[in-house]
C-alpha cells in the first residue's frame, strides 16, 4: 500500500492537455523564450570584450569570468529560490543582467582605460544572470503544473527556449554587424530581461522549488 501511495504522490498535478490550455503555460513559454534569447549573447562575450578595447589574447579570460560566475550562481539561485521563492530569485539575479547593460553603456560612452576590468565585471554579471534562464523555467513549470506530466509539459516549454536561443545568436550577430558595437544588442537584452521578470512575477506568485 505504501508503494502505491508514493506513486500517486509523485504524479500530483495536472495533465499535459490541461496545461496546454492554460494561459500560464504560454506565460512560462514566453519567459523561457526571453531567457533563451538572453543567454544567446554568451557566445558573443569574447567579441564584445574585443569591441570594448580588450586585447584579443585576454578575451578568453573575460569569457571564463562568465562561466565561473554562472556555475556559482546556479547553486546560489537554487538556494535563494527554495528559501525566498521564485519572485525573489528571478528578480534578484536579473539585477545582475541589468547591471551588465548599464556597465556596457558606460564603457561604450566613456571608453575608460581599464576596459579589461570592466569587461570582466560585465561578463561576471552576465554569468550570474544566466542562472535565471537555466534554473527558473523548469522550477516554475513543476511548481505550477506539478509532476504528473512534467516531462511532457517542460519538453514543450524548452522548445521555446531552444528556438529563441538559436534565433538570438543570429539576431545578435546581425545587430553587431549593423552597428559595429554591442549597444543595441544590450538594449534588446535589457528589454528581454525586464519582460522575463514581468512574466515570472505574473505567473508564479510565491512559488518555491520542491527539490
Amino acid at each position: 500500500m505504501k508503494a502505491k501511495t508514493n506513486v500517486v504522490e509523485q504524479k500530483e498535478g495536472i495533465s499535459a492537455g490541461e496545461a496546454y490550455r492554460s494561459p500560464r503555460f504560454y506565460l512560462i513559454a514566453a519567459f523561457a523564450a526571453c531567457g533563451g534569447y538572453c543567454i544567446s549573447i554568451q557566445v558573443h562575450i569574447p567579441n564584445m570584450a574585443a569591441s570594448l578595447g580588450v586585447d584579443l589574447l585576454k578575451t578568453g579570460v573575460v569569457a571564463s569570468a562568465a562561466s565561473i560566475t554562472m556555475m556559482i550562481a546556479k547553486m546560489t539561485n537554487g538556494w535563494v529560490n527554495d528559501r525566498f521563492g521564485t519572485k525573489i530569485s528571478v528578480g534578484f539575479f536579473s539585477l545582475f543582467g541589468l547591471a551588465a547593460v548599464l556597465l556596457t553603456g558606460y564603457v561604450l560612452k566613456e571608453s575608460p582605460n581599464n576596459a579589461f576590468l570592466f569587461s570582466a565585471i560585465i561578463a561576471g554579471c552576465l554569468g550570474i544572470y544566466f542562472s535565471v534562464p537555466t534554473i527558473s523555467p523548469p522550477v516554475i513549470s513543476q511548481a505550477i503544473f506539478g509532476g504528473k506530466d512534467y516531462s511532457l509539459i517542460y519538453a514543450k516549454i524548452s522548445m521555446f527556449y531552444i528556438l529563441a536561443s538559436a534565433l538570438g545568436g543570429t539576431i545578435n550577430g546581425m545587430l553587431f554587424d549593423k552597428n559595429q558595437n554591442y549597444s543595441l544588442n544590450f538594449i534588446v537584452f535589457g528589454v528581454a530581461i525586464l519582460l522575463a521578470v514581468f512574466l515570472a512575477f505574473a505567473v508564479s506568485g510565491k512559488t518555491k522549488s520542491k527539490h
